[in-house]
């Protein structure tokens, strides 16, 4: 738990180790857990947040379905918000090396809101999306060009080969807080400087969620990648720097390896 002062370890209240395996049932418990936790807070030391290392919040997701269609074009088409699945071994957290695949040309980085999921869910109604959501946090994509287009292109199959990503270190549970995935932006440096880019694009995670839930079952700890504004990707090769900020889930920092 990150607080103002820093951060409380969890760990005493939970069956396991496996820190994936922890996240899911901290998913399932949080009800249960809630008094406890507020209790932990008030009374366990504090760890200050400079003196820990923050991997990816969601370490090995059971699924990664990421949104191939962007934030533009789901306004403009009557066609559900199709999602292939990413290869979930990929995925690194802050201050981690960004694997590219070897021989890969004209990569892009791609910002995007993901939400972790609160299964099981199945058929979840588009305005009831928070029943089936824990929280959410920042998303670092690895895409080719046209991987936003979607199925009417007919060769996007190849967009599930093997690709990274990189998951925000924090993940923000309070869903009222403030609209998910508002402020999100994404820096690129190598050696000729830096492009920025700002996400102005909002997600309909109704949309998503009803559509994604209507032909799977979504599970604790399953990763909803939501797509990005198409202005918003970024062009990068081995060597280049990413910085990802989402207001709340703190800064996510990877550099991209061959």
């Amino acid at each position: 738990m990150v607080t103002d002062a820093g951060i409380v370890d969890l760990a005493p209240l939970l069956d396991t180790d496996e820190p994936q395996a922890m996240l899911e049932q901290l998913i399932d418990d949080r009800d249960q857990l809630s008094d406890a936790i507020a209790s932990l807070c008030r009374t366990d030391p504090v760890h200050p947040l400079a003196s820990v290392a923050l991997g990816a919040s969601v370490p090995a997701p059971g699924k990664v379905l990421c949104v191939m269609r962007n934030r533009p074009a789901l306004d403009e088409s009557s066609s559900p918000p199709w999602a292939y699945l990413k290869y979930t071994g990929g995925g690194v957290g802050t201050e981690a090396g960004l694997q590219f695949p070897p021989g890969e040309r004209n990569l892009r980085l791609e910002p995007e809101l993901a939400v972790v999921i609160r299964g099981p869910a199945r058929d979840i109604p588009a305005d009831a999306w928070r029943d089936a959501v824990f929280g959410y946090t920042g998303f670092l994509d690895v895409v080719r060009p046209g991987s936003s287009l979607g199925p009417a292109e007919g060769d996007d199959w190849w967009k599930s080969w093997d690709t990274a990503f990189a998951v925000g270190p924090t993940i923000v549970t309070d869903l009222d807080a403030g609209e998910p995935g508002a402020g999100l932006s994404l820096d690129v440096t190598d050696a000729s400087g830096t492009v920025s880019a700002a996400d102005p694009g909002q997600p309909p995670l109704g949309e998503i969620i009803a559509f994604l839930s209507s032909v799977m079952t979504l599970r604790s700890g399953d990763l909803i990648a939501c797509g990005a504004h198409e202005a918003a990707v970024i062009a990068a090769a081995p060597g280049s720097r990413a910085q990802l900020r989402l207001p709340g889930c703190g800064s996510l920092q990877v550099e991209a390896t061959a």
